[in-house]
């Protein structure tokens, strides 16, 4: 998961995320495809429903990959 908001990220990973990226720290699309070996994540779950964040997970998912937009 990514998110800035700190109180975020201890639950997110509580709730079954492998981990939690800080988007003000790290390059999240790099940091997800280098996390998965180069080939990106299975699938990839857009919350912020902004066009900079749905560019990104298209980027980072991986081919014939999901990505799904809740907005």
């Amino acid at each position: 998961m990514a998110t800035r908001d700190t109180g975020r990220q201890r639950p997110g990973v509580e709730l079954g995320a492998d981990v939690a990226l800080d988007p003000t720290e790290v390059d999240v699309v790099e940091e997800a495809v280098r996390l998965t070996g180069g080939l990106g994540p299975h699938v990839v779950i857009e919350t912020a429903g902004a066009q900079h964040t749905l560019q990104q997970a298209l980027t980072m998912a991986r081919r014939d990959g999901q990505v799904v937009m809740i907005a």
